[in-house]
């Protein structure tokens, strides 16, 4: 069974995979390594999120990867995976998966 990229809901493909450390370890430093804070994704989506939080990430996505496609220099394979993204992404709660739920120091929404 194939794994699923948890940022774009599309099946990973072969040599895309990579690990998301969901909440970023920039903004959490060894608190990111926590096994509840990472997941299967797709390298360029994981790219583009870079050190968004989660609530940020799922405000933001559709217009990250848009903007990607259209101004970033990337391979064919992957800006097909941009286009299949942009067609519909499954909208999550981010606070169900994001660890700063149980570390409310480190959570956006409580600053």
């Amino acid at each position: 069974m194939a794994e699923v990229c948890f940022l774009s809901g599309i099946e990973i493909p072969k040599g895309k995979y990579s690990r998301e450390h969901y909440c970023s370890k920039f903004r959490l430093g060894n608190l990111a390594q926590h096994p509840y804070n990472i997941f299967p994704a797709i390298k360029i989506f994981n790219h583009i999120k870079g050190s968004l939080m989660p609530c940020e990430w799922e405000k933001q996505k559709y217009d990250l990867i848009y903007h990607a496609y259209k101004n970033w220099h990337i391979k064919r394979d992957d800006r097909k995976l941009l286009r299949q993204a942009l067609n519909g992404m499954p909208k999550i709660n981010p606070c169900e998966y994001c660890i700063c739920s149980q570390y409310v120091q480190y959570c956006v929404k409580n600053r």
